[in-house]
């Protein structure tokens, strides 16, 4: 029996030619899947509301020092000091909660910013490096944020800024993430 006479059941593809590498000094655009992206910018809105929601006494007082008011936290100093019957500052309270709430407010405006940037670099092809660039940048500004009020509440007493330190640890994997999409030229 000649096989050769029967009809071909299926038709194998044609091997797959090599891709030609891109000439030097160029390099393939930046490809971000809408998915990744997405999950990528509702982490951020979500984790960056619970940290603005952290450091709310802080920007109550921003409000108010940019309004040329005193912020009222409830606490007055005793009688026998030198401000005695004053409203204590945010930043004068014992172990550093203002530091903290500081830490907490600017993570969590730099990543509802972050956000914000990323589904613009979603939409924007031309201008996808430089905003995640500063997206990049404003993780890595809400981690030194949250160090230098780890630091500041370490030196009024406070030896255990753990909540600065899991804060610290957040804007560092989200800044991590936005490091892979400027790296991978591939996209993902």
């Amino acid at each position: 029996m000649d096989l050769s006479k029967l009809p071909k059941l299926s038709e194998s593809p044609a091997p797959v030619q090599p891709v030609a590498p891109l000439p030097a000094g160029e390099r393939e655009p930046i490809r971000m899947s809408y998915f990744e992206t997405g999950m990528d910018v509702l982490i951020s809105l979500v984790v960056g509301s619970i940290f603005l929601m952290l450091g709310a006494p802080f920007g109550g007082w921003l409000i108010a020092k940019m309004n040329g008011q005193v912020y009222d936290t409830s606490i007055t100093w005793l009688a026998g000091t030198p401000k005695a019957g004053q409203i204590v500052d945010l930043f004068e309270i014992q172990l550093g909660p203002g530091w903290l709430y500081m830490g907490h407010w600017v993570l969590g405006a730099a990543l509802v910013i972050e956000a914000l940037l990323m589904i613009l670099a979603a939409v924007s092809v031309k201008l996808r490096k430089p905003l995640i660039g500063l997206a990049l940048l404003l993780c890595v500004g809400g981690a030194v944020a949250n160090i230098v009020a780890a630091v500041m509440q370490i030196k009024m007493g406070f030896n255990q800024p753990v909540l600065s330190m899991i804060a610290v640890l957040v804007a560092g994997v989200i800044a991590f993430f936005h490091g892979r999409h400027l790296t991978d030229s591939r996209g993902a």
